[in-house]
């Protein structure tokens, strides 16, 4: 629709990245790719985009080589997707990220989400690696995802309200091209959303005949909780499978299920309510540093 290649990339293709961690060897895959192409948008396998009137260029920033973006659901660096621009320094920073698998503590560390914080901190913030002693302990003795974030979130204490690096940028919470579908029980909104995160076959359902939106604005009900199999369980936006070879032509009309789309206020709300309860985890949690020190 807007003649962007899409390149379907498979490990054995790149045999030089021999990374054992899949997660790690993407990155390696990807600062390849670089060395022929000039800019990349790299999305995992379970993000997909439900406004195809949005541009990719509404995140382009070409003073930076490389855009990432915070979850939504937490306070972590998003690492299922980015934005980046083909430079010595991003191929560099990649391909030497694809590598830092080796420094992985044995723990619960989080793959590349949780060493993507120790890697930026140490690369672009070296001189706060001496205060962060005490988050690396709590990152090799962490045994759970409430370690791992505890870990993150003191991380990004030490980084303070920093986003804007040299040549790397982070954008905040709800402001970057993509957010996950669950967080909103895959309602969404056409004037806000681009591209939803967590859409994995194995959570997909079907959207039952009783649904109905009046149940999640606000704060999540009991009753609509339970019309869910489970946390990530989400509900197709489109009702009507694309017809792919048709989808160059730029003239494909999508069939949306009508009862996910809702008023960008809607999305709003809960997501305001989302980060305010997000935020006082993340206190919550640093009040466990003490028993690290």
């Amino acid at each position: 629709m807007h003649d962007y290649p899409l390149k379907l990339v498979t490990i054995n293709d790149y045999n030089q990245c021999r990374q054992r961690d899949l997660m790690f060897r993407r990155h390696c895959i990807v600062s390849m790719i670089l060395e022929t192409t000039d800019w990349v948008l790299f999305i995992d396998a379970d993000i997909g985009i439900v406004n195809p009137t949005r541009l990719i260029e509404e995140y382009v920033d070409t003073r930076y080589d490389i855009t990432f973006y915070d979850r939504f659901c937490s306070w972590e660096i998003a690492m299922g997707s980015y934005i980046v621009k083909s430079t010595p320094f991003s191929r560099d920073f990649l391909m030497k990220f694809a590598y830092f698998e080796s420094r992985l503590p044995d723990s619960f560390h989080g793959s590349d989400n949780g060493a993507i914080h120790a890697y930026i901190l140490e690369t672009l913030a070296s001189e706060s690696r001496r205060d962060a002693q005490v988050c690396y302990s709590i990152w090799e003795q962490s045994t759970s995802y409430d370690d791992l974030f505890l870990f993150e979130a003191c991380l990004r204490t030490i980084l303070g309200s920093r986003r804007i690096f040299d040549k790397v940028r982070i954008l905040s919470k709800g402001t970057g091209w993509v957010r996950d579908i669950w967080i909103t029980r895959s309602q969404w909104s056409f004037d806000r959303d681009f591209m939803l995160h967590g859409m994995k076959e194995a959570d997909r359902s079907l959207l039952p005949d009783s649904f109905s939106s009046k149940f999640i604005i606000g704060i999540l009900s009991e009753y609509f909780r339970s019309m869910f199999k489970s946390r990530f369980t989400w509900y197709p936006p489109i009702i009507k499978k694309l017809d792919m070879k048709k989808c160059s032509v730029g003239d494909v009309e999508w069939q949306y299920d009508m009862r996910l789309q809702v008023p960008r206020s809607t999305v709003e709300e809960q997501l305001h309510e989302l980060s305010r309860q997000v935020e006082k985890k993340r206190w919550r949690l640093l009040a466990r540093i003490k028993n690290h020190l």
